[in-house]
């Protein structure tokens, strides 16, 4: 498949192992001259030197804000303007809700927060003057429902969604629009015609122990069980 990826320049962080090196080796495979980024010299040098197709080594941390700006000049000094950015990071300490230090907490805001917003700044620009660009965010599925036991991971990620250039309206009108809702198929109800179970008549008896949360214990025949609920219109 080709995702017309040839010759573009792709910066993703943390990229020397684990998910980053997965997505650097996938990008170099569709032809993007790919910036390798880690905190190690020796291990930027490495992974960039296995990965298959064009990649370049880059050190950076993302505590580091001041060192984010100087990595994108440098990147696009060596390779081109930035058209593909994966602001990829490592995961905080792990611990409950007060089991952290203020400085856990802003040492993870910096990395997880902060550090995408010090990208997104430096690069966006030029992919709305470009007028082409991606943003591929790595996140967590804590982001949807909290995971016991990774608290700063939980708050600053859902954050970090919440930032997310491609879903609130910092990069202006030029945003990738969300595709427009599928029209109900001919013959399906209104969407405000949705089924109910049917109701208990206020004088009917339940089933010894209450019926809340339970399985009644009433039996019906085929002709008297309620019509299956109408399918839902396509969204």
């Amino acid at each position: 498949m080709d995702l017309g990826l040839k010759g573009r320049v792709a910066l993703v962080m943390g990229s020397s192992a684990g998910i980053g090196l997965g997505i650097a080796e996938a990008l170099a495979r569709e032809g993007a001259r790919v910036a390798v980024v880690s905190r190690s010299q020796g291990r930027a040098e490495e992974a960039a030197a296995n990965v298959a197709g064009e990649a370049a080594p880059f050190v950076a941390d993302t505590d580091d804000l001041d060192r984010l700006e100087q990595l994108v000049a440098e990147v696009e000094a060596a390779l081109g303007p930035i058209e593909i950015l994966v602001p990829n990071t490592g995961g905080p300490p792990l611990g409950a809700a007060l089991m952290h230090e203020l400085d856990d907490w802003e040492r993870a805001y910096r990395s997880l927060v902060l550090a995408p917003r010090v990208l997104a700044g430096a690069v966006v620009p030029g992919m709305r003057e470009r007028e082409w660009g991606r943003i591929v965010n790595v996140g967590s599925t804590s982001t949807r429902e909290p995971i016991p036991g990774l608290n700063l991971s939980n708050s600053h990620r859902m954050a970090a969604v919440g930032f997310s250039p491609g879903r609130s309206p910092p990069t202006g009108s030029r945003s990738t629009p969300s595709p427009p809702a599928a029209s109900p198929p001919s013959g399906s109800p209104p969407t405000s015609a949705r089924w109910r179970p049917p109701r208990r008549p206020r004088n009917a008896k339940c089933p010894p122990g209450g019926s809340a949360g339970r399985r009644s214990t009433a039996t019906s025949s085929p002709s008297s069980a309620p019509s299956a609920p109408p399918s839902s219109p396509a969204l």
